[in-house]
């Protein structure tokens, strides 16, 4: 028998076979890693592109911006409160387009310290031009009349791309303009700038590598706060009076906190969700909201308006047909307010005790009663509830927005637990975690896995409504 027979030759069949696997499995590698490295150097080519472009072309915007409206003449019409910004507009002592370019000026200015801007709305101007067109009639049919809004860069507009901050996204404008925007459009508000935000929209922080790092407008070395810090900071600034934002954990209530304005997040689903375009989750139980930011509370009421009228059940049939409540809003029937001022284990800063505390003065001077109460199953809420809702596919979604992208510092810790197995997470759960972490960490950890099955995530789901239901419903409002 030959040495290539033998069993106990140099080139036997079990020989033979593991040296085929190996050397398959190394190609595989290779062809893996070669694909990657490709595709990470296309990435970085399509991200150098789209910086220079957006440089190039916010640059040429901001020179011609500086030019049509004199420093004093923006400052007059930028430090308007909402309410005196509209009375001027629908009386024409200020038209559509001046006030947009006051805005404008603004943005330059404070951008070059903040850079909040990821591009302008270069239909503006003629939006503005349309409305200076209108008899005073058709003015006051307008509420938002004139009035120039932000955007956060996750909301549709036709012929721009939503990147929420990821180089995959780049180079993939959208096709139609969210049904929310529209209806502002309708009712003769004029969007003029798109705000930034994190990579993936989250974190708490407004940095991704296509639009850079946005800082707070009262202290450039301090955080604006995220996903809708662009906003905020804008806002902030007073380079916008009215924008929108999105919220799941806190987007529009952080960095509003953060950069001293006003927001609301509203019920999920009171408005019309399609709108927004992010990474692709769909938890059903903590879902993404859209909400308002401005300056004052009457920017809040006015955009609340318009996007609660009943146009909007129309153009999106999930939304309720449910008009805004004046009535509710003007009534002067006393509220049972629910008050915290903190829960384990999160640490809450002065500040914030301080804000609650004002508040809750406030309430009893205006005749309200205010309760102090303790939210229950906060560890539960935090570590099972959240996790297992927004993780549900284990993290998949947030691993394919930024395959072979640069990760940002905010994100990396999502991306690392998001691509650890499901048995490392309960390994680790089970033997390492307890001897250094408290126990709603090693919840997470597990709960981040996802539900594993549809039939999991289903009975996930109702126990998440069965304890909802139980909290804060005596109360009117909870702070």
């Amino acid at each position: 028998m030959s040495n290539m027979e033998s069993p106990e030759g140099p080139f036997s069949v079990p020989m033979l076979g593991c040296t085929m696997l190996v050397c398959l499995f190394s190609l595989k590698k290779l062809v893996s890693w070669t694909s990657s490295y490709f595709t990470t150097q296309h990435f970085n080519e399509v991200r150098e592109k789209k910086i220079a472009a957006i440089k190039s072309s916010n640059t040429k915007w901001a020179a011609l911006v500086v030019t049509k409206i004199s420093p004093q003449d923006a400052s007059k019409i930028t430090e308007l409160s909402f309410e005196d910004l509209c009375r001027v507009l629908q009386s024409g002592e200020v038209s559509a387009t001046q006030a947009l370019q006051a805005y404008q000026y603004k943005a330059v200015k404070e951008n070059a310290k903040h850079n909040f801007i990821c591009e302008a709305v270069a239909e503006a101007e003629g939006i503005a031009a349309k409305l200076d067109a209108l008899t005073a009639e058709e003015r006051r049919s307008l509420p938002l009349f004139g009035v120039p809004i932000s955007l956060k860069e996750t909301y549709m507009l036709e012929g721009y791309d939503c990147t929420v901050g990821c180089v995959k996204l780049i180079n993939k404008p959208m096709k139609e303009t969210s049904s929310i925007v529209k209806m502002l459009v309708t009712q003769g508000a004029v969007p003029f700038i798109r705000t930034n935000i994190p990579q993936t929209c989250m974190s708490f922080d407004s940095v991704n590598p296509i639009y850079g790092t946005t800082s707070n407008p009262h202290d450039p070395l301090r955080s604006c706060g995220g996903s809708s810090g662009g906003e905020g900071a804008a806002i902030g600034a007073c380079s916008s009076i009215l924008g929108l934002g999105t919220d799941i954990g806190g987007s529009i209530r952080i960095p509003a906190a953060f950069c001293g304005i006003y927001s609301l997040k509203p019920t999920a689903g009171r408005l019309s969700f399609h709108s927004d375009v992010g990474v692709d989750y769909n938890g059903r139980i903590v879902t993404v909201t859209c909400g308002p930011m401005g300056r004052d509370v009457n920017s809040l009421i006015a955009a609340m308006k318009v996007l609660s009228m009943p146009e909007s059940h129309l153009v999106d049939p999930f939304v309720p047909p449910i008009p805004f409540n004046e009535k509710e809003l003007n009534s002067n029937k006393k509220l049972r307010v629910g008050c915290f001022f903190g829960f384990e284990p999160i640490e809450v800063c002065e500040s914030s005790k301080r804000a609650v505390a004002m508040a809750e003065e406030a309430l009893k001077k205006a005749g309200h009663e205010v309760v102090h109460w303790q939210p229950p199953n906060t560890m539960w809420a935090l570590s099972q509830a959240y996790a297992t809702n927004v993780f549900g596919d284990g993290g998949k979604v947030f691993v394919e927005a930024v395959q072979n992208d640069i990760w940002e510092d905010h994100i990396k810790d999502i991306i690392y637990l998001s691509m650890m197995p499901a048995w490392l997470k309960k390994f680790i759960a089970s033997t390492i975690a307890p001897l250094i972490f408290p126990r709603y960490l090693i919840n997470y950890l597990t709960s981040s896995s996802g539900s594993g099955t549809i039939s999991n995530l289903w009975k996930d789901e109702a126990e998440i409504k069965v304890r909802l239901r139980l909290i804060g419903g005596e109360f009117c409002v909870i702070l």
